[in-house]
């Protein structure tokens, strides 16, 4: 357990949306030593917070908080040296994790963890990027400044869906990683976000420089903008309970990122087998390019499931979270029809 004067080892992860961040670490989960206290910081781009559910856990010595509404790299930096020192002292970790959020780049996060403020309490070691063979073909992700110096500035690259990407594509993947300098301590291959524990704790760590040093700065931040039925949703505790049958929206869009989420009563049971259905396709959203990642959680009936898609496949799973059900979308490009969306979500609601 920490106490003041120890140095906590810390671990960012990072990666474009989509890539299997929040199941690498419930991988890492698996493979946490016995009665050390683990402590995760995630960051969520959206404003309906989805991660801390895919990662609930009834195990006391693992902690999860999640910040959302925006990036920690711009329009939560200011929030973010208070929430890290305050969780910290509330959780008094023995390793801690911060997840940045796929939209955010991750220089300013990395400038504060080794920053003085922190310097006798954080100890950053290796920094992970996972990547989606398919996002290094798609110009709209390459051309993100984000994307770019998450890779340029992970110490270990593991390169994540090579299950279902083609050869050409993970090649092509490895070439971009391999074109970094300085170059990575490791560049691997892997399935379903699994990673090495051994690989949190690599020597050899460098300084790297950000190629994009202005990006998502407090200058040039995210803005979100959340509705609900055109009505502003700023301040509004997300976590109060809507009605049965009545869920309430919140949108947040900028710098080209576009999501949507919704929060519906625990009394909501959704008809299993249609909801398995609508979420399979990405057709849908009507949106023709751009990077997606859908995650939720659901009462289904005596089952409640969590739904956790990319672009390559989807997982489906039991969850011990019982507060409500909930799902939100990332995207890249413009703004689709949400309200759309949302009565077919409805329409998935079983019948009493």
């Amino acid at each position: 357990m920490w106490s003041p004067g120890k140095i906590i080892p810390t671990n960012l992860i990072t990666g474009f949306l989509g890539t299997g961040k929040t199941t690498a670490i419930g991988s890492l989960l698996q493979a946490r030593p016995q009665g050390q206290r683990w402590s995760i910081l995630i960051n969520e781009y959206g404003l309906v917070s989805i991660d801390h559910a895919l990662l609930d856990s009834s195990e006391p010595l693992v902690q999860v908080e999640e910040l959302s509404g925006g990036c920690f790299c711009c329009s939560l930096s200011i929030a973010l040296p208070g929430m890290l020192t305050r969780f910290i002292h509330h959780t008094k970790p023995d390793r801690l994790f911060v997840e940045l959020t796929g939209a955010g780049h991750p220089a300013g996060v990395i400038d504060l963890l080794r920053s003085e403020r922190f310097s006798d309490v954080i100890d950053l070691r290796t920094t992970i990027c996972l990547v989606n063979p398919r996002d290094c073909d798609d110009q709209s992700i390459t051309s993100s400044a984000a994307f770019e110096d998450q890779i340029q500035l992970s110490d270990v690259v593991a390169i994540n869906f090579t299950d279902v990407s083609s050869p050409a594509m993970i090649e092509v993947a490895e070439r971009k990683v391999g074109e970094c300098d300085p170059p990575k301590l490791l560049v691997v291959r892997t399935q379903h976000g699994i990673i090495d524990p051994a690989w949190l704790d690599l020597t050899g760590t460098v300084f790297r420089t950000p190629l994009h040093c202005q990006a998502h700065t407090i200058t040039d931040p995210h803005r979100p903008s959340d509705r609900a039925d055109g009505v502003s949703e700023r301040g509004l505790s997300i976590t109060s309970s809507p009605q049965p049958g009545l869920p309430r929206r919140h949108e947040s869009e900028g710098l080209g990122v576009v999501s949507c989420g919704w929060v519906f009563s625990s009394k909501d049971s959704f008809d299993r087998d249609q909801l398995l259905d609508l979420l399979g396709g990405l057709l849908w959203i009507d949106q023709p390019a751009g990077a997606i990642r859908l995650k939720g959680v659901f009462h289904c009936g005596q089952q409640w499931l969590s739904i956790n898609r990319s672009t390559n496949q989807t997982s489906v799973q039991s969850t011990t979270y019982r507060r409500d059900s909930r799902i939100e979308v990332i995207l890249l490009g413009s703004r689709p029809d949400w309200k759309s969306f949302e009565s077919r979500l409805l329409g998935c609601l079983q019948q009493e």
